[in-house]
């Protein structure tokens, strides 16, 4: 277009299709000039996204990555791609997009395969009446969070670079999110609802009122202390155990028994 133009708008018309694409043009006239403005072809996207499996488990680590145990999971992102302009213009088009993993949240729970990064752009090749798919697979290191859902979030835009093409309708998504949860193993709610027992014994007495008095022949004090959960999965849990001043933690000896009633 020139850089200047006087009365630039003074007359308009768009009956004819001056390139030959079968699409309407338009001429605006100005003071001793004449600007064509071809038009561009209109295309609808409708994503979708799919994660298999549909939940990360707690417990069970079904791959490698980094050197670590984790969880893989793999996602389909796809298009289906509508056109909303007759004509005879070359119908395949690039579209760029980023996948992230839990963009704004400190920390990586989860990482791409391959990159080993939260973020992951590409470059896809889409057809007018056809649905195109692209696999994401990735990975989740860090389960201790496990309330919080996992999010996977696609960005995308159609990418003209290269070529001139076509333009996203105004009801057009330009971006997607899938939350994974975690599946905890807490039956069909996935709310775990534990029954946590405490038992403790000493090899000495005493109370409060009447305190056992650790004399200097005796060198130790032995604490047997018995959790029980006697209900659902319990995750996270703690196990905290203070003394007093004149006492120094010598050792500790953790023993993890499982029984299993059905």
């Amino acid at each position: 277009m020139p850089q200047a133009l006087s009365y630039f708008g003074r007359s308009v018309d768009g009956r004819l299709d001056l390139d030959g694409d079968d699409l309407v043009d338009v001429a605006v006239g100005a003071q001793g000039a004449a600007v064509l403005l071809s038009s561009q072809p209109i295309v609808h996207l409708a994503p979708s996204l799919d994660v298999t499996p549909p939940a990360i488990s707690v417990v069970q680590r079904d791959c490698r990555r980094r050197g670590q145990e984790a969880a893989c999971l793999s996602a389909a992102l796809c298009f289906q791609v509508t056109s909303r302009t007759r004509g005879r213009w070359d119908r395949r088009f690039h579209l760029r997009f980023t996948a992230s993993l839990d963009e704004w949240t400190a920390g990586a729970r989860a990482a791409f395969d391959g990159s080993g990064q939260r973020l992951s752009p590409r470059r896809l090749r889409l057809s007018v009446g056809n649905v195109t798919c692209e696999q994401l697979h990735f990975h989740v290191l860090d389960t201790s969070d496990y309330l919080r859902p996992v999010v996977l979030t696609v960005t995308f835009a159609l990418d003209n670079t290269t070529k001139r093409g076509p333009v996203l309708d105004e009801g057009s998504p330009t971006s997607i999110r899938k939350l994974v949860p975690f599946s905890k193993d807490c039956g069909p709610d996935n709310e775990c609802v534990t029954d946590l027992v405490l038992r403790a014994d000493m090899d000495v007495r005493g109370s409060r009122e009447d305190p056992f008095l650790v004399r200097g022949g005796r060198r130790k004090v032995l604490v047997s202390v018995i959790l029980e959960n006697r209900m659902e999965n319990a995750y996270n849990t703690s196990l905290s155990l203070s003394f007093s001043r004149n006492l120094h933690l010598a050792s500790f000896t953790p023993q993890v028994t499982f029984l299993l009633e059905f």
